[in-house]
């Protein structure tokens, strides 16, 4: 089987890690590798076949895979099955270092059945938690990434395996379960494009009584809460997806341009084209 071997520095560029959101991936066959880093790949939504040397496993939602640099593998959509994974990559020294301070195994840091990479299953109850350690660290990767951004996203996802949500979610673990069902489900592209009604459809109470519960429970108002989602996925599209910007707008619910540009400067400090130059390149696990 023909096989690319990856370096990290060829994607970091100096920085202390790589991050990106794969739609996808990108292209239905991804090509064989192996690497000279760690990676931690989430599959955030949908179903993705992993192919190995000795077999090909099927990781859908909730899945978490540590791939070590000793593992040669692909990962293969296929046509018309969309998928979001999110996919974290950093040096096998600094992976080491921190997992000697914490004194776990840097090639076994959570049991796993067979051999190959370590795979993990998150428990439906910590999946919000996960997807936000994703988030976050994705956030600090396309701003200033330091090594404790690095540090503060291991420590995360490592309390998720546990099947704990993380401390800075406690706000929001205070949230009624209609409400947080509700959120969970307003990360579909379908459902985002909706926007607030949608969310008031899903959550089955009044705009008003929705309004006062996001409030008490998460500190921001419907409406923000669904600028924000449909900015974190504009900005994913924008630099894992060749599409047109006025296009990527429409997709996130957006019919306004002029809107979208202006809530998109707002919010990450540039116009959605100088942010899709900025962060162009990324890996495809």
């Amino acid at each position: 089987m023909r096989m690319k071997r990856l370096y990290i520095d060829e994607f970091t560029e100096g920085r202390p890690f790589h991050a990106a959101e794969i739609n996808g991936p990108r292209a239905p066959g991804g090509e064989f590798h192996d690497h000279d880093f760690y990676e931690v790949m989430y599959v955030h939504q949908g179903r993705v076949r992993h192919v190995l040397p000795d077999r090909a496993d099927i990781l859908q939602t909730g899945d978490l895979v540590l791939v070590r640099p000793q593992d040669a593998h692909s990962v293969r959509s296929k046509p018309g099955e969309p998928a979001l994974i999110f996919n974290v990559a950093f040096p096998a020294i600094s992976w080491r270092d921190y997992c000697r301070l914490i004194r776990i195994d840097a090639d076994r840091p959570w049991p796993s059945s067979g051999v190959g990479p370590r795979r993990s299953a998150i428990s439906p109850q910590a999946m919000p938690a996960c997807a936000d350690a994703f988030e976050r660290v994705l956030e600090a990767y396309r701003g200033e990434p330091s090594h404790l951004h690095l540090c503060v996203f291991w420590c995360s996802l490592l309390t998720c395996i546990g099947g704990y949500e993380s401390e800075d979610r406690t706000a929001a673990s205070n949230a009624p379960e209609w409400l947080k069902q509700a959120c969970r489900e307003m990360s579909a592209p379908s459902n985002l494009q909706g926007g607030i009604t949608r969310l008031v459809e899903l959550a089955g109470v009044s705009g008003a009584h929705l309004s006062r519960c996001m409030r008490a429970a998460m500190g921001v108002t419907p409406t923000d809460y669904i600028n924000e989602q449909r900015l974190r996925r504009s900005a994913a599209l924008l630099v894992s997806s060749p599409a047109d910007i006025t296009e990527i707008a429409l997709d996130c619910g957006y019919d306004n341009l002029s809107y979208f540009y202006r809530l998109f400067r707002a919010r990450y400090g540039m116009t959605p084209r100088a942010y899709r130059m900025k962060n162009s390149r990324s890996i495809v696990p």
